[in-house]
C-alpha cells in the first residue's frame, strides 16, 4: 500500500523534493493519467499518440521535479499536455515543410526531380553559410512557421532583430539562388 495516496496535491507536490518522490510520482500519475489521455485521445484520435503525449508530460514532471515550483497540479498538467501536443503538432507540420519543400513543378519528370533536389541541396549549402543567428531565425521562421514575435521572445530579442535576420538571409538566398530558380521558371 502507497502511503502518499492519501495525501492532497500540495502534500503529493512537497513529497516529489523528498527522497520518495517516486511513490509521490506514482500516486500523481495514477491520478492524473486518465483524464489527460482522454483529453489527447479527443485532440488526436490516436491512442497510440495520445499515450506518448500524456508520457510526455509525466516525464517532464519526473525529470523536473526538484526544481518546479507547480502550485496547481491539475492545471500544470494539463497545460503542459496542451503545450506538448500543439508543440507536436507545430513539429509534424513543421517535419512536412521541410521533407516537402521542393518546389513546385509543373510535370513530375527525372530531370524535374534532379533539378529540385539540387535547388534543395543548394539551399540547404547557402543557409549553412549564413551565421547561425541568423540561419536559426530564418528556419524558424520559415521550416517552423513561426511569427517574429514569437522567435524574438523566445531568443530574447526585438521584433526588429529578427525582422533584420530574416530579411538579410532571403536577400543573400535570393542572390545566391537566382541561377537555379531560373531553372523552374
Amino acid at each position: 500500500m502507497n502511503p502518499y495516496q492519501y495525501l492532497d496535491e500540495s502534500q503529493l507536490l512537497a513529497a516529489l523534493h523528498t527522497d520518495d518522490a517516486a511513490k509521490a510520482f506514482e500516486v500523481i500519475y495514477h491520478k492524473y493519467w486518465f483524464n489527460l489521455y482522454n483529453w489527447a485521445l479527443k485532440q488526436t484520435h490516436s491512442k497510440e499518440i495520445s499515450e506518448e503525449l500524456v508520457q510526455i508530460v509525466f516525464e517532464k514532471v519526473w525529470r523536473n521535479r526538484q526544481n518546479t515550483q507547480i502550485k496547481n497540479l491539475g492545471a500544470y498538467l494539463a497545460v503542459s499536455l496542451k503545450h506538448t501536443f500543439y508543440n507536436d503538432k507545430r513539429n509534424q507540420e513543421s517535419a512536412k515543410k521541410i521533407n516537402n519543400h521542393n518546389f513546385p513543378l509543373l510535370n513530375n519528370t527525372t530531370e524535374n526531380d534532379l533539378n529540385a533536389k539540387f535547388l534543395n541541396e543548394s539551399l540547404e549549402s547557402v543557409l549553412h553559410e549564413l551565421p547561425d543567428k541568423t540561419q536559426t531565425i530564418f528556419r524558424l521562421s520559415r521550416y517552423e512557421s513561426r511569427s517574429a514575435h514569437e522567435i524574438a521572445r523566445n531568443m530574447e530579442m526585438s521584433e526588429k532583430t529578427v525582422e533584420y535576420h530574416i530579411s538579410k538571409a532571403l536577400k543573400i538566398l535570393r542572390i545566391r539562388l537566382k541561377e537555379y530558380l531560373n531553372i523552374f521558371l
